[in-house]
């Protein structure tokens, strides 16, 4: 086993974990649909990464800010 195999193999396996987060957050996402805004903002205090992640992406879909939501997480608003 080369560099080359070794490297690729590394990359495959940060690729799937990848891969594996993004799901995890769009399952999110679909459960917390529902909410309300202040409820989003709520989690984005308090909820794990993946939550937090799907929370600011429904914030943002529903018109807030980067800026707006980031002020949130860390706790300027």
């Amino acid at each position: 086993m080369g560099l080359f195999d070794t490297l690729k193999k590394a990359g495959n396996s940060t690729y799937d974990a990848l891969q594996k987060n993004a799901e995890e957050i769009q399952e999110l996402k679909d459960r917390l649909d529902h909410y309300s805004d202040d409820q989003l903002f709520q989690e984005l205090r308090y909820g794990s990464y993946q939550k937090k992640a799907a929370c600011s992406l429904l914030l943002q879909e529903r018109g807030y800010s980067r800026e707006e939501v980031a002020a949130v997480i860390k706790g300027r608003k």
